[in-house]
């Protein structure tokens, strides 16, 4: 009776550990499962967003040096099929450094200022509109180590003065391919128009948000 036993008890140890086996089987599958579908569900939103705001997103296309180029790229995207119009672009042509010199007070204790200035043989002027009305200019130069150097000078003969960056805008002109329209223009087709088109650049900016040009 106890071999009977024995064997009974070591025939539901292995049955209990087949059925532990066979659950682990089928639990596997399922945990990948709620895996992917719990990748996908917190990529969806996110793709969806960053559609959303490249949907209303231009591209532009520019950078080119002669504008007979620009027009001639127009025409290579209506001929592949690519709508874009003409817009102006500013951007900085170059810059030079203001020294200026600021004389708390009225209009008159500037004046006061620029003549003593003046008198003592530095080139100045009163700055009359915009930003640094008031202000006493003493020179515009090309680079800031030029600025830097005259201001050295004018503390040895007493006068304070302070460098301000000035930026020149230029307007060129630029093409705009509207949201619809720039799906077609992909990685490859940019490849080949930079190949067509030495120095072509481009960017996204907000649809319309660049004043027309003169086609």
């Amino acid at each position: 009776m106890r071999w009977v036993f024995l064997c009974l008890l070591l025939i539901n140890i292995l049955y209990a550990l087949w059925q532990v086996q066979q659950g682990k089987l089928q639990l596997r599958p399922e945990s990948s499962d709620s895996i992917a579908v719990e990748a996908v569900q917190r990529s969806g939103p996110v793709g969806a967003e960053a559609t959303d705001v490249a949907a209303g997103l231009c591209m532009h296309l520019g950078g080119l040096a002669a504008a007979d180029d620009l027009h001639a790229l127009r025409q290579r995207l209506l001929a592949l099929g690519v709508g874009a119009r003409m817009v102006n672009l500013d951007s900085v042509a170059e810059e030079d450094y203001l020294l200026i010199k600021s004389v708390p007070g009225t209009r008159n204790e500037a004046l006061a200022a620029l003549r003593l200035l003046q008198d003592s043989g530095i080139e100045s002027y009163l700055i009359g509109d915009g930003v640094m009305a008031g202000k006493i200019a003493l020179g515009v130069f090309a680079t800031r180590e030029a600025a830097s150097n005259r201001r050295e000078q004018l503390q040895l003969q007493g006068y304070d003065s302070d460098i301000e960056q000035l930026e020149r805008y230029v307007s060129q002109p630029w093409l705009e391919v509207d949201a619809a329209a720039r799906r077609l223009v992909d990685a490859r087709m940019l490849q080949r128009l930079r190949e067509a088109f030495p120095g072509l650049v481009h960017h996204y900016r907000p649809c319309g948000s660049l004043p027309p040009a003169n086609s």
